[in-house]
This record gives structure tokens, C-alpha cells and sequence, in this order.
């Protein structure tokens, strides 16, 4: 071979080299070179495989950017929601954002799921709140748990109580009950749930694992003042879990209820009048003499006659009969 083909063969080999090693350094140059783009984003991007398509708000809390899904599942786990590339996620059942789940339940109808996404260097923070929509049809693929409320009235059943009883957690309604006389059933998950009377909290809950139970026991809470002697216009106010009740009034049972009886009428010029002196019998009484009695959540309320009796010297006298 000539000494002109031997440095034409030579530099096309070392060009090869060099072009070899250019090549070998370029690939992980490249690759860092695409990252940083995805670093600050915040995105929602799908819930239980379902693409989401933004709706209103900001992403700030308290005005979360909306979307809705249909689910086949009947439960939302962390693993089903996928947001930007190395984005954290939370995932929450309440609007405030408050408690990180790794799993909630869905029930039959809309249910409201709220996300938390996280850009990966921290400076972006975005809010959603999902609607998630779970068919009467796809609900038959979960095995809703039955929860049943006994409801009674003076020991009976309380047929006819016009009351409307839900199932909630977090202040969120999970469950409607339907009433049939005095039983009310439910259909929900597992988990534990407060009871509530039209929008009251009745303080009660009840835990459900398979299937539930629980008695609610109402009472019927009637009283009078009856004037003896120079008393006149004697009276008993009433306070059942720091609320005025009248008589008549039908209470959820396992409260303090406070009763309090006013001596009146020695004077016309006085509404109420000191000096009077009290005793109590009756159930939920032990002779006590002051001029309130107060029963501290009893078992069961008191249903029957209790009468109070007050006098003051010079023969004037008073009693006040309470009905429970």
C-alpha cells in the first residue's frame, strides 16, 4: 500500500475514534437536558386509569380545580392516581385537605375525592377535587355492607319518628338511611361513621365490619308546676344537653338533663323569689334539697312521675311534677 493510502486509512480511523467517543458522550447529555422541564409541574393527570380534563378553579385549597371520572372500582387507592413526572401526590376525603389516605371507599353515586399534587422541586402546589362516579350497575361488582338503626321511643318502637338519619364521615354524607317503622338501614363500607338527625350530630356512631347494629333510644320528657299555699305562678325550666327543652319533648337518651325549679308568687312585686327550700323523689332523685336536679347521662331517661316539692316558711308551698 502506497504512503499516501496509509495516512488516508490512518486519519479515517482515528476520525472514527473520535466520532465513536462523541457519540458515547452525547447520550447522557441529552438525557439531562430533557428533565429539568418536568421538575415544576403539578398535574393531575388520570384517577383509576381515567384521563382528567380540568374544569374549574385555581388549585388553591380553598378553590381546587374540578374534574370528574367514572370508576368500575369501588375504592381509590394512592396507586391510582398518576400526576407529573416525580410529583408527590396525597390523597384526601375531606375539602380541607387534612388527612392523608392511602385508600378510600367509594358508595353508590358521586363521590367527591380530593388530590394534592406536588411539583418535584416544591414550588408548585396544586388542588383537585374529583368527582368520582360509581354506577348503580358497578356497584353490584362491590358487596355494599347493610347497617341497621333500631329507633325507639319510651321503649317501643318508634313507628312514625319523621326523622332523617345519614351515615357521615368528615361532615360528608355517606349514607341515606331508609325507613321502614322504627328500623333504618344503610348501605355502606366498612369503616366508622357518625350518626346524625337531619343536620344534628346525635353524638353516636357506629363501626361496620361486614354488617352493623345499633339502637337509638328516645324519651319522652313532660313536666308541670303545680302552686300550693301563697305560691303562684311557680315553674320548672328544663335543659337537655345544654339545649331549653318544654315538656313534651322527645330527647335522645345518654344526656345530662338539668331540670330547675323557681319558687314564685310570695310577692307580686317579685318574679322570682329566694328562700325557698326543695326536695326531689321520684327515679333519677334521692331527696335531693336543692333547687336543681341534675341527672348525669343517664342509662336510660327517667319515665316515670317524679315529683319535686318546694315550700318556704310561713306555710307557703309548691310542687312540680316532672314526667319522664
Amino acid at each position: 500500500m502506497g504512503k499516501i493510502k496509509r495516512m488516508i486509512l490512518s486519519m479515517v480511523l482515528v476520525l472514527a475514534m473520535m466520532l465513536s467517543a462523541i457519540g458515547t458522550n452525547l447520550a447522557p447529555l441529552t438525557a439531562l437536558a430533557a428533565d429539568p422541564a418536568g421538575s415544576s409541574q403539578a398535574v393531575l393527570i388520570s384517577v383509576a386509569g381515567e384521563t382528567i380534563a380540568p374544569g374549574g378553579g385555581d388549585g388553591q385549597q380553598n378553590n381546587p380545580i374540578t374534574a370528574s371520572v367514572n370508576v368500575l372500582q369501588t375504592q381509590i387507592t394512592a396507586d391510582d392516581v398518576v400526576a407529573s413526572s416525580a410529583a408527590a401526590v396525597g390523597l384526601y376525603s375531606d375539602s380541607n385537605f387534612s388527612a392523608n389516605q392511602n385508600t378510600i371507599s367509594l358508595h353508590a353515586g358521586e363521590n367527591d375525592v380530593y388530590i394534592k399534587v406536588v411539583s418535584q422541586d416544591e414550588t408548585n402546589v396544586k388542588h383537585y377535587r374529583v368527582t368520582v362516579y360509581l354506577t348503580a350497575i358497578q356497584q353490584s361488582f362491590a358487596s355494599a355492607y347493610n347497617v341497621t338503626l333500631d329507633i325507639s321511643k319510651d321503649g317501643q318502637p318508634f313507628d312514625g319518628h319523621g326523622k332523617s338519619f345519614t351515615l357521615r364521615q368528615n361532615g360528608e354524607i355517606k349514607g341515606t338511611g331508609s325507613s321502614t317503622g322504627g328500623t333504618v338501614t344503610f348501605a355502606v363500607y366498612d369503616g366508622t361513621y357518625n350518626i346524625f338527625d337531619g343536620s344534628d350530630d346525635t353524638g353516636e356512631t357506629v363501626a361496620v365490619s361486614g354488617t352493623a347494629a345499633k339502637t337509638l333510644n328516645y324519651y319522652t320528657v313532660e313536666f308541670k308546676a303545680e302552686d300550693a299555699g301563697a305560691s303562684n305562678g311557680s315553674a320548672i325550666i328544663a335543659k337537655y344537653n345544654d339545649s331549653f327543652i318544654a315538656s313534651g319533648a322527645v330527647v335522645l337518651g345518654g344526656k345530662t338533663l338539668v331540670i330547675t325549679a323557681e319558687g314564685r308568687g310570695l310577692s307580686p312585686s317579685d318574679v322570682l323569689e329566694a328562700g325557698y327550700s326543695y326536695k326531689w323523689s321520684g327515679d333519677g332523685a334521692n331527696n335531693q334539697t336543692t333547687d336543681t336536679l341534675t341527672i348525669s347521662r343517664p342509662p336510660d331517661l327517667i319515665r316515670k312521675t317524679a315529683p319535686i316539692f318546694g315550700n318556704k316558711s310561713e306555710g307557703c308551698k309548691r310542687a312540680a311534677q316532672p314526667f319522664f
